[in-house]
């Protein structure tokens, strides 16, 4: 068997490689991919990348507004119910929260923002509850708006025409997941004793109507606030 030369089989594989690169390099050329489209390419990408990033970062950072105004409205004004919670206006931040940040950010602000009310309240066997709850709340207004919304630009209705009526259908819907949900939470954990489910369900009941009034204002602030703020979002995004 011959020897090969020192370093042969290094050559041929660069050799192989520089070919290879030609190659691509012809088929980019020949199909017009010239360097020039390539690197509008590179710029596109990165310019779309920080984009994203940044569209990012201002959802954080609303999320995290609404979360400590929700915290905020909740802690203002607080009626105690004998044996249970407090009536507060957190609720219509709850909504506001889901109609303009959307299901997921909405849902985030609002669970977190009406959670940290009730540990400075010191209601903290509500703030597990509570995070779920409120975060359904806005999670369920936003998608009842969105598609209510999506339904009536199908049918060319003027804008904004049928907003109203939406916002207070989805606001209703929404408060009384809320009621439900309180009533099944103190039902089973909060009011349980030796009296069995139908006992503490029955003390659980008396909160509902308090629950009701309380989404009733939530509907209403929510109803007077969001057309501006809506305005004032159009505004921060065009």
């Amino acid at each position: 068997m011959l020897p090969f030369p020192s370093g042969w089989f290094a050559r041929a594989d660069f050799l192989c490689v520089v070919n290879r690169i030609g190659g691509e390099v012809d088929n980019r050329l020949a199909s017009g991919y010239d360097m020039k489209t390539y690197k509008t390419d590179r710029k596109y990408s990165k310019e779309r990348a920080s984009s994203m990033n940044d569209n990012k970062t201002i959802a954080i950072t609303r999320t995290a507004l609404f979360a400590a105004l929700t915290a905020v409205a909740t802690l203002v004004i607080q009626i105690p119910i004998p044996g249970t919670g407090y009536v507060n206006l957190g609720d219509g931040l709850v909504l506001l929260s889901g109609l303009l940040l959307g299901p997921f950010y909405g849902a985030l602000a609002a669970g977190i923002g009406a959670g940290i009310a009730d540990l400075i309240s010191g209601y903290a066997i509500y703030a597990p509850a509570t995070l779920v709850i409120k975060a359904l709340c806005a999670f369920t207004a936003a998608k009842l708006f969105s598609f209510f919304d999506s339904r009536n630009n199908k049918t060319n209705a003027p804008i904004g025409k049928f907003m109203v009526p939406n916002m207070i259908f989805s606001g209703i819907i929404s408060e009384l997941v809320m009621t439900a949900g309180y009533f099944l939470y103190e039902g089973l954990f909060v009011l349980r004793g030796d009296g069995g489910l139908l006992t503490s369900f029955a003390a659980a009941a008396a909160g509902i109507p308090f629950n009701l009034i309380q989404g009733i204002c939530g509907v209403v602030l929510c109803t007077a606030l969001y057309p501006l703020l809506r305005k004032v979002n159009a505004m921060q995004r065009s």
